[in-house]
C-alpha cells in the first residue's frame, strides 16, 4: 500500500471514504488538495495497525526539488504545540511517489495532514510551502 500524509488546506471532509477498522480496509481514505502553486493529485489512505496508524500516500505531479530539498509529510494533532512530521517522501524522477508512514495513535487523534516541500533537508522545522492536504472529517476526532 502507499501512504502519506498531508494537510493545511482543509477539504472538510469532501469525499472521505470512512470503513469500521478491524480488517485489512482502510479506515478512511481522502483526497489531496494541491498547495497553492502546485499541480498535484493524490489521495490519502489511514489504515489502524497494532504498530499504529498506517498512512498510505499516493502522490503525483510532485516538482523536483533542489537539493537538498526534501518533500515531508506532516500531521495535526489538536492537544500539539505545532505540526508532528511522520516522514519523508522519495518521489521517482516522474514526480510520483507511493509511500507509507506510521503515525503514533489512532485515526482520531489527528485532524489534518499535509505533506510540505523542505528547502533543507538538514533541517527539522516545517519552513516549507503546503504542496498537498486534506482535514479529517470532524467525525473521525473525538475532542
Amino acid at each position: 500500500a502507499a501512504a502519506a500524509l498531508f494537510a493545511g488546506v482543509v477539504l472538510g471532509g469532501v469525499g472521505a471514504t470512512v470503513v469500521w477498522s478491524g480488517t485489512a480496509e482502510p479506515a478512511m481514505v481522502l483526497p489531496l488538495s494541491p498547495g497553492e502553486g502546485f499541480d498535484v493529485e493524490g489521495r490519502v489512505a489511514f489504515t489502524e495497525t497494532r504498530a499504529g496508524l498506517s498512512v498510505d500516500l499516493d502522490l503525483r505531479g510532485l516538482p523536483p526539488l533542489p537539493a537538498p530539498g526534501v518533500y515531508e509529510a506532516w500531521v495535526g494533532m489538536p492537544d500539539a504545540d505545532g505540526p508532528v512530521s511522520i516522514g519523508r517522501l522519495d518521489p521517482d524522477p516522474g514526480g510520483q511517489t507511493a509511500t507509507t508512514l506510521v503515525a503514533g495513535g489512532a485515526l482520531e487523534d489527528y485532524a489534518s495532514i499535509w505533506v510540505t516541500a523542505e528547502p533543507d533537508a538538514r533541517d527539522p522545522a516545517h519552513d516549507g510551502p503546503t504542496v498537498a492536504s486534506a482535514r479529517l472529517p470532524s467525525g473521525a476526532r473525538t475532542d
